[in-house]
């Protein structure tokens, strides 16, 4: 209609009521801005995650024996479009929303719960980085604490090795150090090769060679980062959350190995002693 009475103004001249026409016409946009638009690129962004889902799914056929038949536009076309009208980080997004649809079609139901499980925990360590990358370090101690605990846990059966561990990793004083503005780049290289090469010597031989590239990879950041005499924030924001992530996986795994060590023996014991109770109640033989 707008558009009509602007045409009838341009011909014929007759513009009184046009400013009023205009105002009334930026606030229905701007309603539309506010309103209406995002719920266009959220129902683009929905279809891109069906057809992705739909191609990367296996194809079943309907009932009438036919394949299920793909959506209209293309996914150029739908991401163009997103594009258009949220801009660049919604075009981001909906690529980004896409791509999880095509991986989570691939899952079979028996895995889905250990997916689950590993998008959680790569969320859970994208927003650390973010939060460190944007000067919160206080989540960081929190983390290094636990890994102090599940490191110290571990040698729980041996003073000298706990008391080792105690001397060389101690998230309490970094944070103290920190909390005093007198934390060193150098204490937190220092910690990170000492931490990494403590949990690559407690791995498995299957495990060794991996945790071993990954203790060299920690060397080669930390002397890297005091070469070059890195900005504290900025090495930390960069490097400290996929280190402590790496940790976590690495020192899970040696729980991991420990438990199934001990079910092996409980086993082992429970079959030993049925067979000696079962030895005592036979029969004597003549």
């Amino acid at each position: 209609r707008f558009h009509k009475r602007l045409l009838s103004a341009l011909k014929t001249g007759e513009a009184d009521d046009f400013p009023e026409d205009l105002r009334r016409a930026r606030r229905f946009h701007a309603a539309w801005l506010a309103v209406d638009k995002p719920k266009v690129v959220g129902c683009l962004v929905d279809s891109l995650v069906a057809r992705r889902a739909e191609q990367a799914a296996p194809r079943v056929p309907n009932e009438a024996g036919a394949a299920v038949p793909s959506l209209s536009a293309s996914a150029d076309e739908t991401l163009e479009m997103i594009r258009r009208l949220g801009g660049a980080e919604a075009e981001a997004e909906a690529r980004e929303a896409e791509r999880r649809a095509g991986e989570m079609a691939h899952v079979r139901a028996e895995d889905l719960a250990t997916h689950v499980g590993k998008v959680a925990k790569r969320a859970f360590w994208d927003a650390v980085q973010e939060r460190l990358r944007g000067g919160d370090f206080e989540c960081a101690f929190g983390l290094l604490g636990e890994v102090q605990k599940a490191m110290l846990a571990l040698v729980a059966h041996s003073a000298k090795a706990r008391e080792e561990l105690a001397d060389k990793f101690d998230a309490a004083w970094l944070k103290q150090q920190a909390d005093n503005g007198a934390l060193e780049l150098g204490s937190v290289t220092n910690l990170m090769k000492y931490v990494a090469s403590t949990i690559a010597a407690w791995q498995a031989p299957a495990d060794e060679p991996e945790a071993r590239a990954w203790v060299e990879a920690v060397e080669a950041v930390a002397a890297a980062a005091v070469a070059e005499r890195a900005d504290l924030g900025a090495f930390i924001g960069d490097h400290l959350a996929p280190f402590l992530a790496r940790a976590h996986e690495l020192i899970g795994r040696i729980y991991e190995r420990l438990v199934a060590m001990q079910q092996e023996a409980d086993g082992e014991a429970a079959a030993a002693e049925a067979a000696a109770e079962a030895e005592a109640e036979a029969p004597p033989q003549d």
